[in-house]
């Protein structure tokens, strides 16, 4: 069995691919992990062949220090942010 701990770079690449799951997992509202992987791929979490992308490690990386509520709480200032430039343009 291989372990993980042995070896920092495959205990990494396990940690960012399950937090990207589980943060695609929460976002679909479901334990499909097909349809998981696929909304992750929609995004550019995970790559044709599942596997994280720079773009998703990067949002592990986020996850992993600030949390999900943060990442929910920049999402929702962007969105707004995002209406306010809609707003000002029509």
């Amino acid at each position: 069995m291989f372990d993980l701990c042995a070896c920092p770079a495959a205990l990494s690449e396990s940690l960012d691919y399950e937090t990207i799951l589980s943060h695609c997992v929460a976002k679909i509202d479901s334990f499909d992990h097909q349809v998981a992987i696929k909304y992750g791929q929609h995004y550019g979490y995970f790559d044709v062949n599942g596997d994280v992308t720079p773009s998703g490690r990067v949002l592990a990386k986020f996850i992993g220090i600030f949390g999900e509520a943060e990442l929910a709480e920049l999402q929702l200032m962007q969105a707004k942010e995002s209406d306010e430039n809609l707003a000002k343009a029509a």
